[in-house]
């Protein structure tokens, strides 16, 4: 498990790394390491909090659990006028 993250540069790089994982960008793609990292910094970043979102509703979207924690990330998102997840 990856500790929750202060410094900026941490969070842009853990940010970075799930990006890869997430769309498989230079590395096999993988939706689980994803989560890991994004989780590790949602509370701090929007936008991997969204993605962490995206996550859930589509590639986990068949199961009603995740669905429901990335409605939720989408709400609360939403609520701190990040414009994507106003409109997902």
């Amino acid at each position: 498990m990856i500790k929750k993250i202060d410094d900026e540069k941490d969070i842009d790089a853990i940010f970075d790394l799930a990006s890869k994982y997430h769309t498989g960008d230079g590395v096999e793609q993988d939706y689980e390491k994803a989560i890991e990292l994004y989780e590790s910094i949602a509370d701090k970043d929007s936008v991997a909090a969204h993605n962490l979102a995206l996550i859930y509703c589509g590639a986990y979207g068949e199961n009603k659990e995740y669905f429901n924690k990335g409605i939720s990330l989408f709400i609360e998102n939403s609520e701190k006028s990040y414009g994507p997840s106003c409109i997902s």
